[in-house]
């Protein structure tokens, strides 16, 4: 597996944060071969020093000709205690 990553975070302010990414995919394995790319951008909101929430979503580029590519989003509560 050979990949590279770009990902830029932003703090606009000690509630908000924003954040943006980039995956691209080479398998040696011609069975996992159909995974090219990803890609993504969310949104986080601190509550508290203790909780959190975030909402981000996320494409996955499996083939050439898109016919399984794939959008995901995920909402996650964040609780440190």
């Amino acid at each position: 597996l050979k990949y590279w990553r770009v990902g830029l975070g932003q703090e606009w302010n000690e509630k908000w944060a924003t954040h943006e990414f980039y995956h691209n995919y080479s398998f040696d394995n011609d069975a996992m071969d159909d995974l090219s790319s990803e890609w993504g951008l969310g949104v986080r909101y601190t509550y508290s020093p203790q909780l959190s929430f975030g909402l981000q979503y996320t494409n996955v580029k499996f083939d050439a000709d898109g016919v399984d590519n794939d959008n995901i989003i995920r909402f996650r509560t964040q609780v440190v205690f």
